[in-house]
């Protein structure tokens, strides 16, 4: 949306990025569940979110090359959605791949979508209990 608000090109094709946006936003969904347990305060949520989005940026590899980054650094970056997910939806629109291009981001996606459903399910369990 925000690409064709401001007339930017795109070459994405709209059905791999719906594909790809599905296990993104169940990933996202899911973690903010899963660590919605840990503020006691919704304002905290908002402070940590605004202390961790510029590290998450710069974990993804968007501000300078990923081969720059240690691969351990790497590696941790990957259990972050927006990591594979940047690196993902650029492929996809701005440089036209294919959903079988970015199969790797997407997987993670995947991994990630079930791992962090299972951590809000037993988040919201203990809560509960």
């Amino acid at each position: 949306v925000v690409y064709r608000v401001f007339g930017c090109p795109e070459q994405g094709r709209p059905g791999a990025v719906v594909a790809f946006a599905l296990p993104f936003l169940l990933a996202v969904i899911f973690l903010g569940l899963a660590l919605a347990h840990a503020f006691r305060r919704r304002e905290t949520a908002i402070e940590v979110l605004l202390f961790t989005s510029l590290p998450a940026v710069f974990l993804a590899g968007f501000s300078w090359p990923a081969e720059a980054i240690p691969r351990w650094v790497r590696a941790l970056a990957m259990l972050l959605p927006s990591t594979a997910g940047m690196a993902g939806f650029g492929r996809l629109n701005q440089m036209g791949a294919t959903l079988a291009e970015v199969r790797g981001e997407w997987i993670v996606l995947w991994v990630l979508a079930p791992v962090y459903f299972l951590a809000a399910w037993a988040n919201t369990s203990a809560a509960i209990s």
